[in-house]
């Protein structure tokens, strides 16, 4: 499964969030943090081998949303999206 963590406003509590997921430690700042918009970022593995993701939706959450669950369905993937905003 394919767990993203998306936001259009606040790319650190996306990072954070996925980084309090995957139990790293973040020494980044809020400055740090720049997503280009639609762009996955991957951040690894979780404990049961669910690949974790960032992503900046930049306009309209449910079109986004909608897109990343149809191309799950096409490829039989499972997906969870955790909106941070």
């Amino acid at each position: 499964m394919k767990i993203i963590y998306t936001t259009k406003k606040d790319n650190y509590a996306a990072v954070k969030a996925a980084y309090l997921h995957l139990n790293l430690t973040n020494d980044f700042n809020k400055e740090d943090v720049e997503m280009e918009p639609m762009r996955f970022y991957y951040l690894g593995l979780d404990k049961e081998d669910n690949e974790i993701y960032v992503v900046n939706y930049f306009k309209n959450k449910h079109i986004y949303n909608n897109i990343v669950e149809g191309l799950a369905r096409l490829y039989n993937q499972g997906v969870l999206i955790v909106d941070i905003d």
